[in-house]
């Protein structure tokens, strides 16, 4: 997530006027999602996840639709732009330059959309706003080829790559998807789905429920900014990793002044012992010619 500037002009524009007041929320929150070149991972649970954790813990299935809505209406007022390109989604924003001016912007994570990008409009059929929807890529029969044999069951921590950042193809449950919208780390997402089902059926002492895994997702995130140091999901579920408490805050430690300013406070001290003294002085004569008179 990145600090952005809005300009007074945003807010007369004809057309953020046209959108709903949450969907300029959304925009507005899209700039600090992407990069400095104004591109992202077209990832829902990414965006939801980044921009709105809180109401993903306290309605998941509105917090999903209402996203989901509100980046069709700024995809079909051509606020931004999805593309696909070397068989990623991607997520730009229209105009980039007219609303930021990054200053010494740091090398560009994904790419453009160029004349080779195509527009993957199935993410606006009508499966993009059900309530109840699976984040599931492969269709059933590449799921039965075997494809979730392919991750590991226990993903190892760190050396992730981008295209190891993908959906999962075993079947994810509706707590899964609210458990993967917080969770940070987004690698071997079949062997997360595995653990997590796990996890659950635990039962007796060992029984574990979602608001701990959520509240634990949560934590992780609210600690970590950089995600590459982030165990993948599958192992921290399988280490028990909602089990850790959260790590204190450190203290911060007040500035040490400058050399010149130690040297101002070193010479107010002195004038202001100096003055104590002629003060004193002062007094003692006043008061032995008191005596005398």
């Amino acid at each position: 997530m990145r600090i952005r500037s809005i300009k007074p002009e945003f807010w007369r524009s004809d057309d953020i006027d046209a959108l709903s007041i949450p969907d300029r929320l959304l925009f507005i929150g899209l700039w600090s999602y992407v990069d400095d070149n104004g591109v992202g991972l077209f990832s829902i649970k990414n965006i939801v996840g980044d921009l709105f954790a809180g109401d993903m813990l306290r309605d998941s299935n509105e917090t999903l639709i209402r996203v989901k809505e509100g980046l069709k209406a700024l995809f079909e007022r051509s606020l931004i732009e999805i593309y696909s390109q070397d068989g990623n989604n991607y997520l730009a924003i229209t105009n980039w330059g007219k609303h930021q001016r990054v200053p010494n912007p740091n090398k560009p994570r994904y790419p453009r959309p160029s004349a080779d990008s195509e527009t993957p409009l199935y993410l606006f059929n009508e499966s993009l706003i059900r309530p109840h929807e699976s984040l599931c890529t492969g269709t059933g029969e590449q799921r039965n080829r075997g494809t979730e044999e392919q991750i590991p069951p226990i993903a190892p921590q760190g050396g992730r790559s981008e295209s190891e950042s993908h959906e999962p193809t075993s079947e994810p449950t509706r707590e899964f998807e609210q458990f993967w919208a917080l969770y940070p780390n987004h690698d071997y997402p079949d062997a997360a789905v595995r653990e997590f089902k796990r996890v659950l059926r635990r039962t007796g002492r060992e029984r574990v429920t979602l608001p701990a895994l959520l509240q634990g997702a949560q934590m992780l995130r609210d600690e970590h900014r950089d995600s590459r140091y982030i165990p993948a999901a599958s192992k921290w579920l399988h280490d028990g990793g909602w089990k850790n408490e959260p790590k204190p805050r450190a203290q911060q430690r007040a500035p040490a002044a400058s050399r010149s300013q130690q040297n101002l406070d070193h010479n107010r001290q002195v004038v202001e012992r100096a003055l104590a003294l002629e003060q004193e002085q002062k007094q003692r004569q006043q008061t032995s010619k008191e005596l005398t008179a």
